[in-house]
């Protein structure tokens, strides 16, 4: 008699993790565990009466995680950005002056360090599939930085990769796609139906933009599956749909034969009311899903479906979505009549493993259905538009843009576009010393302001060593002009360095790089940096900076005073 392998899911009674267990709960090859947090739930109760073993464990408990990750082949591992973000018991936990999204960024990341720790140390273990988005910070170089719940996970996954290489070795990546759920769950992608009969669609995502769409509660099971069945080391792009949302909203028309109407939302404005902390992170999301792609673009690592060894079964987008549903007081469509098919040509492939277990056409004719009875909740007026200030950083630093953006945000709040941008600074790749330093800055803000003089404020930050008694500390300059030519100046704190990195500064190799040699690090200046890497993270790079740019505002706001 052949042993049943083990996957343990966690997050089984959610989304992603439920659509897992429906894939593996009735195949006698596999024996199901779900880890819950709540085993007493009716849920955890209804997924006990099908079958699974019901396990609870808490995630920032590690000893929790062992005892349920025990004799594990293959573990699914899911987080929740939201649902730490809306636990009312977090809300007064972030630090003074922090934001619930950034605490909540910071939080998730040490939830899947631990799930990635516990999972290392399991020696049954075969196959570890991580749930997880592309890092915008990263792959626009720094451009967008206020997406936590997509670099959240990505830091998780950097962190495993780099920590935990055995484990990694035999681990694959799961990404999935634009959640079809949004249109009919989340105000920033419901459609309404408009009093000349219309139903509109409006998104803030550009409409030509191709998006990976899926229906991550039916479809995450079978990419699981299919993951398994490949080799470990791949990261795949999970979708049903790749096509533009000017496309689905076509698909949407021919399929149902009602008119639409599409409507893209400029940056910076909002078609529902958008809490102010979460408009830096969705607007920075938007924009980094129209010119990157919620793929995580050319520079990602994720592989398409199409592009496995295993074959998938594809049908169409139309054949998935073809109903024959009764729009209630609707008038009845002069165009084409609802249940009319399409030819495929012409139409996007979905993803579609087997249709053993997956129901993927009745999932997908549920969402256009239910689609139907939202049309009743009007949106929020829409919100006039903000003009956007923009503020130029002289450099394509990471942990510099991140700091001038959290600078700005706390000291002037407003609406602003942060850009970075490559300029000389005119001295040498390692200042050594105060005044050549704050020239370094300056030279940089100004030569911003000649290269982009469009914008409204020029920022320059530039690190620099200087010699006190034979040791060597670190410190930086941040420079601010201002579109009125007010400038402003700051100096941060200085920490010394090791004697090991003294001795390359001395035989003159930048800081940057000498700090990947002490270390054993990679581009650690466009991560934590030498003062992260000393404080083991307590501070980094960005955190250090961001001080001293409030610090260079305080002429902008107190703009009556003379400095």
């Amino acid at each position: 008699m052949t042993t049943k392998k083990l996957i343990v899911i966690i997050g089984a009674t959610g989304g992603q993790g439920g659509s897992v267990v429906n894939s593996f709960l009735n195949d006698p090859e596999w024996c199901v565990r779900g880890i819950t947090r709540n085993p007493s739930s009716q849920k955890s109760k209804n997924l006990e009466a099908r079958g699974a073993q019901v396990v609870q464990a808490n995630l920032d408990d590690r000893a929790s995680l062992a005892k349920a990750f025990q004799d594990a082949n293959v573990i699914f591992a899911v987080s929740d950005f939201w649902g730490i973000y809306n636990d009312p018991k977090n809300r007064n936990k972030p630090r003074q002056g922090q934001a619930l999204n950034e605490w909540t960024k910071g939080q998730e990341t040490q939830q899947l360090k631990i799930i990635i720790d516990e999972a290392a140390r399991v020696s049954s273990l075969e196959r570890f599939i991580m749930s997880s988005l592309p890092g915008p910070t990263k792959l626009s170089r720094g451009k967008y930085t206020n997406v936590c719940h997509h670099d959240s996970k990505a830091d998780a996954e950097e962190y495993g990769e780099q920590n935990q290489p055995e484990l990694w070795a035999k681990t694959s990546v799961y990404r999935p796609g634009y959640f079809l759920s949004n249109f009919l769950t989340h105000p920033m992608a419901q459609p309404t139906k408009k009093q000349n009969g219309n139903i509109q669609f409006a998104n803030n995502i550009d409409l030509d933009t191709k998006v990976p769409l899926i229906s991550h509660d039916q479809d995450s099971g079978p990419f699981v599956r299919a993951l398994i069945q490949n080799p470990p080391g791949k990261s795949v792009v999970g979708y049903r749909a790749w096509i533009t949302l000017r496309e689905f909203v076509q698909i949407f028309s021919k399929v149902t034969g009602y008119k639409t109407e599409l409507l893209h939302i400029p940056p910076g404005e909002f078609s529902f009311n958008c809490k102010q902390e979460l408009r830096a992170e969705l607007q920075d999301n938007f924009a980094f899903a129209s010119e990157i792609g919620l793929h995580g673009g050319d520079d990602s690592p994720a592989v398409h479906p199409n592009e496995w060894q295993i074959l998938i079964k594809l049908i169409t987008a139309v054949e998935s979505t073809n109903s024959g549903y009764r729009w209630g007081t609707q008038p009845k469509p002069t165009t084409a009549k609802p249940s009319a098919r399409l030819s495929s040509a012409h139409y996007p492939l979905i993803v579609s493993f087997d249709r053993q277990g997956m129901s993927t056409s009745r999932n997908n004719r549920t969402i256009i259905n239910v689609l139907a009875k939202k049309f009743a909740l009007q949106r929020p007026r829409m919100e006039p538009p903000q003009k956007q200030k923009l503020v130029v950083v002289a450099s394509n630093n990471i942990p510099k843009i991140k700091a001038t953006r959290d600078g700005f945000t706390q000291m002037l709040p407003d609406s602003y576009d942060f850009q970075g941008i490559s300029v000389d600074s005119s001295v040498p790749d390692q200042p050594f010393s105060d005044e050549e330093t704050l020239r370094g800055a300056t030279n940089r803000a100004q030569n911003a302001q000649a290269a982009r003089s469009e914008a409204d404020f020029w920022v320059g930050i530039e690190g620099g060593v200087e010699t006190h008694n034979g040791s060597i500390c670190s410190f930086a300059w941040i420079v601010i002009i201002g579109k009125d030519g007010k400038v402003g100046k700051a100096r941060t704190s200085a920490y010394f360095l090791p004697e090991k990195t003294c001795q390359l500064l001395k035989g003159g190799v930048e800081l940057g790089h000498a700090d990947d040699m002490v270390f054993g690090q990679t581009d650690s200046k466009n991560k934590q940096g030498s003062v992260g890497l000393l404080t083991g993270g307590v501070v980094d790079r960005a955190v250090y900076y961001t001080q001293a740019v409030i610090l260079a505002l305080i002429p902008f706001r107190n703009a009556s005073l003379d400095f």
